[in-house]
């Protein structure tokens, strides 16, 4: 009996337990380094940040094979991943500027970021969500 893109129930039950894997480990992550953000804890890098991590930690935690094939712990790629890429973000956000920069070059600079990041955002999550996919459908457990 086949559901789901083909799979079997026994495979779609493992992506739901990879989901949840993901789920936990990028809340933790994501409240952790939320801390600290401090100056940049705005709810929308917050959020940026969550769903880039979450997406990243899943695409690539399902194509790292587990190092080691013990039951129980294939949930250790996951950790692995979401912490590199959760410190690759954090050094990515950057710094708090000074009051003292001129407002006329900050929002001339905004703008540009704001489109320039909205097409780059978009792109990855896209490629990110491409990749799940492609793993689940193309390689079976």
């Amino acid at each position: 009996m086949e559901s789901l893109f083909g799979l079997k129930p026994g495979e779609v039950a493992l992506i739901f337990l990879d989901l949840f894997y993901v789920l936990v480990i990028t809340l933790v992550l994501t409240a952790v380094f939320a801390v600290g953000f401090r100056k940049q804890r705005t709810w929308p890098v917050v959020l940026v940040f969550f769903v880039i991590l979450f997406l990243a930690t899943w695409a690539a935690g399902v194509w790292i094979t587990p190092a080691a094939s013990l039951p129980g712990v294939s949930w250790v790629s996951y950790v692995i991943v979401g912490l590199l890429f959760a410190l690759l973000l954090t050094a990515l956000i950057p710094l708090s500027r000074s009051m003292q920069s001129a407002r006329a070059r900050e929002a001339e600079e905004k703008a540009i970021a704001i489109v320039v990041f909205d097409l780059f955002f978009w792109i990855l999550v896209i490629g990110l969500i491409a990749a799940i996919i492609v793993r689940y459908v193309r390689f079976s457990y």
